[in-house]
């Protein structure tokens, strides 16, 4: 039950540069960071090992009420960095250490029960735990503890040669492991009707070698690149608004991706305004899924029955993804480019699915081309910068993730066709000294072209004139998920004062987001293109605007090789409460709310 961020939705809209590395330290399990309506999205690259990746919230020790807790994640870091720098002709070695997040709980809250759906007489337990609002406090189930615990240890090596002042080789390698654990009560009731927990391990390492050079006209580079990863999942669920005897069971899946490519990108320079850039990629993956599922007596009890037998599966994916770009400097303050790139997405395994075939039947890859063309400018005396883009993504095969009905078990399903285009603004002004001004404004508009399913009941079946064992083309009735609108980003950022005891800074910021809808739901119930899910209307999440400020003290002299710093903050400086994204049971939904307004206190130290 991913709940997939709009930042990460976003990415969507163009795929990496096929000449362009993939970075050997990028993590597989966590979105990319930063503002990812600006970045490309990385199809060509992107890993996602089905069951690892899919991020449960948590509760805390049973029985416990916690007032505004239902978002909130108590979290513990730890994160030591060594440096090493060898002088000669090897450059720089870098070995990243440890990351420990003990993380604490977010509240599952029911919003919504489909009654007609329950195979049991649930909903009358459940109907007075429903809310409309972010609730004050949450009463959780007290037959087991709540717990969410995430344990991150990696580290990257990256060495540079010099062949001469115009080539030069390099190694970036990495390794990362991941231990993830909890223990869900998913319904959010005191009533104990499902429970889930699991124990994930991922381990994964990479190898890229490089070579980068140039003339005075044409710069080059090319590379190879490497990936293994090995994931191991176990759980067991209770799902009490099920008969016997799938309301109980253990599921184990063990997944590996071994990934190469090799690249090569050219940028020739053709005349002191032009540079023309080529580049191609030609990736290969092979992914491999066994997974098991037996019958338990009782959540997490001695095994009774097999659900289904160890099945395994295999299967190679590949593709070559070209890029060709221009850009054209018209003069010192202003360059305009335009682009086009295709991406890849490896295909993948449904490795929580309770069958033989669902286990074993691959997805097919998601590809794209994308169209993109924007400027960049700088004026004011090189005070000011403004940028915008104009782009278009046309997406085949494009791949979804969902619950199947009344289960927590994840099932991949390629959707057909997609476009999504849109615009994207963003400016930075230094209004004085010491003080900066920034903004951005992003426009998007994503469709469905092609979407392939079976009709929602027999009753659209017929409308349609076909079975519901039938695939029809629902595209029309569907809305594209996590696509708001507009999205509005907005800072402040100022020295305030400059002292003895270092330098005062305050930044305040703003983000909006539109509204949106949570998954590819129906526009309506009762056409002839209905498809399987639910109506979007409930599944819309409201517009959303943000305040946060930061009061900071930098610089501050303390004493030894180094320098602190510390900082006063508050997150939702408004209280806002506003819901930000639901997970479908089917049997019912839960509801995820802003975090309440949040203070902190940091204190860095630097050396």
């Amino acid at each position: 039950m991913e709940r997939r961020s709009v930042a990460r939705r976003r990415q969507l809209r163009a795929p990496r540069g096929a000449g362009l590395p993939r970075p050997a330290e990028d993590g597989h399990h966590q979105p990319q960071s930063g503002d990812a309506q600006r970045k490309s999205r990385r199809l060509d690259e992107e890993r996602q090992w089905q069951g690892a990746g899919r991020r449960r919230s948590a509760g805390v020790p049973a029985g416990r009420q916690l007032r505004h807790q239902q978002q909130i994640q108590d979290r513990l870091r730890l994160r030591p960095f060594t440096l090493y720098r060898l002088s000669g002709s090897v450059g720089t070695l870098t070995t990243l250490g440890n990351q420990l997040v003990a993380a604490g709980n977010a509240f599952h809250i029911p919003s919504y029960v489909a009654a007609g759906n329950f195979l049991i007489a649930a909903p009358a337990q459940m109907s007075r735990y429903l809310s409309s609002e972010r609730p004050d406090s949450v009463a959780i189930d007290t037959n087991h503890e709540n717990y969410q615990r995430l344990r991150i240890n990696g580290n990257a090596l990256t060495a540079t040669y010099e062949l001469d002042p115009r080539n030069t080789l390099k190694y970036i390698g990495s390794y990362r492991n991941m231990a993830y654990s909890d223990r869900v009560d998913l319904d959010g009731t005191p009533v104990p009707l499902i429970s889930t927990g699991r124990n994930t391990e991922v381990s994964s390492y990479s190898h890229e070698f490089q070579w980068v050079g140039g003339t005075d006209r044409l710069n080059y580079a090319a590379g190879l690149y490497l990936y293994r990863e090995d994931g191991t999942t176990i759980g067991g669920q209770l799902i009490a608004l099920s008969p016997p005897p799938a309301n109980t069971k253990y599921v184990d899946y063990r997944t590996t991706d071994n990934a190469k490519a090799v690249y090569g990108q050219l940028d020739y320079k053709a005349t002191d305004a032009l540079t023309l850039t080529a580049g191609i990629r030609r990736t290969t993956e092979e992914r491999t899924n066994a997974s098991a599922q037996f019958g338990t007596n009782g959540y997490r009890g001695p095994i009774i029955s097999t659900i289904l037998p160890w099945t395994s599966a295999a299967a190679s994916f590949s593709a070559t993804t070209p890029t060709l770009a221009a850009t054209y400097k018209v003069n010192d303050g202003l360059t305009v480019y335009g682009r086009m790139a295709k991406g890849f997405r490896a295909g993948g395994f449904s490795a929580e699915v309770p069958t033989a075939a669902g286990v074993t039947t691959p997805v097919n890859p998601e590809k794209s081309t994308t169209y993109e063309i924007g400027f960049k400018s700088t004026f004011a005396g090189g005070k000011a910068q403004f940028n915008g883009t104009v782009f278009q993504n046309n997406i085949t095969d494009m791949q979804l993730s969902r619950l199947l009905p009344g289960t927590t078990s994840s099932l991949l399903s390629n959707a057909g066709k997609a476009t999504m285009k849109g615009i994207e603004l963003e400016g930075v002004f230094l209004v004085a000294d010491g003080w900066k001004v920034q903004g951005s404004y992003g426009y998007l508009h994503g469709k469905f072209d092609e979407y392939l399913d079976y009709p929602y009941n027999a009753a659209t079946a017929a409308l349609a004139g076909v079975s519901t064992s039938t695939l029809i083309d629902t595209a029309s009735n569907r809305v594209f998920p996590y696509a708001p609108k507009q999205t509005i980003s907005l800072s402040v950022d100022g020295r305030l004062a400059k002292t003895a005891w270092g330098t005062l800074r305050g930044l305040v910021d703003y983000t909006y987001t539109a509204e949106f809808y949570a998954y590819t739901s129906n526009k309506s119930l009762t056409v002839a293109n209905a498809g399987g899910g639910s109506l979007a209307e409930i599944n819309k999440m409201p517009a959303l605007g943000l305040v946060n400020a930061r009061l900071m003290l930098t610089d501050v002299p303390v004493g030894g090789p180094g320098t602190a710093s510390v900082s006063l903050w508050v997150k939702n400086l408004a209280d806002s409460k506003k819901l930000t994204n639901v997970i479908d049971f089917s049997y019912f939904q839960n509801a995820a709310w802003t975090p309440p307004r949040t203070f902190g206190l940091n204190f860095n130290y630097k050396w």
